[in-house]
C-alpha cells in the first residue's frame, strides 16, 4: 500500500448488475465512483439507481464520464454536467475518465475546464500513466490512477501526488453481483474524515485549478473501510507513444472488451463500445476557479512512501471535481 490510511472504494458501472450499496457498505466500502454518461447522448442504465443507492447506504459518491474520442469535447462536458444534475456538498467531483484511443490531450484540457466551470469545482481526471505521452497543464486537476498491482501507483508529470488510486480490477466485494474476482478496487489518498472533508492527497502541483473556498461538508456517515489486499499484475503500463501533443498511445493494459487483456499492464480502463485503452491524464493548466465545495490539497507532495494512502491538509475543490481515473476499471462500455 502506498500511504499512511487505507479508505477503500469501489467503481462500477451497469455491467456490474444490480447492487446492494448496505451491503457494500458493510463490507468496508466507504466510497464509490458509478459511471453516469459517455459522448454526448448515452446514460448508464444504472446510473440514477445507483446513484441514490449510495446516498442512501452513507457511502461517499462520485460519478464519471467515459470520454469517445473524436466527439466535441465541449459537447460531452455538457451531457455529463445535464446526466450528473448539481452535486450535493458530500458529493465527489466529476470525474473525466480518459482512456480510449485516439483522445488528445486538447480534449482532455477543454472537458475539463467546461465541467469545471459549469459545476463549480476542480475537475478531476481518470488514466492510466502512458495513455499520453504528457499531461503537460493538467496538474491542477486532482488525478485518479489506474496502475494494478503496483506497490505504489506511477505518477506521470506534472503530479506530485495522487488522489485516487485503482489499484485492482480483480476484487470480491459483498453486494456486487457477479464480483468475484472482477471488481475494480480504489484508494483515496488519505483518511475518512479528509474524503468527507474534503482535505485528502489532492492533484500535485502545476497551476490550474484556482484557490478554492469550500468548506467541508461532511458527507452522510461512510464508515471506515478496510484496505483489501493485493492486486493482479504488475505496474507498467502500455507504452505511450503519441507525439508531444499528446495523442493515446492506443489500448493500454486490460481493460473492457476491446482492449487486450491486460495481465501485467497497469492500466486497465473503463471502456466504451468502442476500444477501451489506458486512460489520460487530467486537465488543463487553466484555472479552474473558485470551488464550492470541500477543498483537497492541490500542492502538498505526498508521492513518497509507500503504505496506503497519505493524510495531508489543504486545498483543492471537493466533490465536484471533474475527474479522470488512472485506475484500470472493467466493463465501462455501453451495450452493443
Amino acid at each position: 500500500m502506498c500511504g499512511q490510511t487505507s479508505v477503500e472504494g469501489v467503481d462500477v458501472s451497469h455491467y456490474d448488475g444490480t447492487i446492494d450499496w448496505t451491503a457494500v457498505k458493510a463490507g468496508g466500502i466507504s466510497f464509490a465512483f458509478v459511471k453516469a454518461s459517455e459522448g454526448t447522448s448515452y446514460v448508464d442504465p444504472t446510473f440514477a439507481t445507483n446513484w441514490a443507492g449510495m446516498k442512501a447506504a452513507g457511502i461517499v459518491r462520485g460519478a464519471y464520464h467515459f470520454f469517445d474520442a473524436g466527439v466535441d469535447p465541449t459537447q460531452q462536458a455538457n451531457h455529463a454536467i445535464a446526466t450528473i444534475g448539481t452535486l450535493e456538498a458530500d458529493d465527489l467531483p466529476i470525474v473525466l475518465d480518459f482512456e480510449q484511443a485516439g483522445s488528445t490531450l486538447a480534449d482532455a484540457t477543454t472537458f475539463l475546464a467546461a465541467v469545471t466551470k459549469a459545476s463549480g469545482r476542480t475537475a478531476m481526471i481518470y488514466f492510466s500513466p502512458a495513455f499520453l505521452s504528457s499531461y503537460s497543464g493538467l496538474g491542477g486537476y486532482p488525478a485518479w490512477i489506474a496502475n494494478w498491482g503496483a506497490s505504489c501507483p506511477d505518477l506521470p508529470a506534472p503530479w506530485t501526488t495522487w488522489s485516487f488510486w485503482q489499484y485492482s480490477a480483480t476484487g470480491t466485494v459483498s453486494g456486487i453481483p457477479g464480483s468475484n474476482g472482477a471488481c475494480d478496487l480504489d484508494y483515496f489518498n488519505g483518511t475518512l474524515s479528509q474524503l468527507t472533508g474534503g482535505s485528502g492527497g489532492g492533484s500535485g502541483g502545476s497551476s490550474g485549478s484556482g484557490g478554492s473556498s469550500g468548506s467541508s461538508g461532511s458527507s452522510g456517515g461512510s464508515g471506515g473501510s478496510s484496505g483489501s489486499g493485493g492486486s493482479s499484475g504488475s505496474s507498467g503500463s502500455s507504452g505511450s507513444s503519441g507525439s508531444g501533443s499528446g495523442a493515446s498511445s492506443g489500448s493500454s493494459g486490460g481493460g473492457e472488451s476491446s482492449s487486450s487483456s491486460g495481465g501485467s499492464g497497469s492500466s486497465g480502463g473503463h471502456g466504451s463500445s468502442s476500444g477501451s485503452g489506458g486512460s489520460s491524464g487530467s486537465s488543463s493548466s487553466s484555472g479552474a476557479g473558485a470551488d464550492s465545495g470541500t477543498d483537497w490539497d492541490t500542492s502538498t507532495d505526498r508521492s513518497g512512501g509507500c503504505s496506503v494512502a497519505h493524510t495531508g491538509a489543504g486545498g483543492l475543490a471537493g466533490p465536484a471535481i471533474a475527474f479522470i481515473a488512472l485506475a484500470a476499471t472493467r466493463r465501462r462500455r455501453r451495450p452493443a
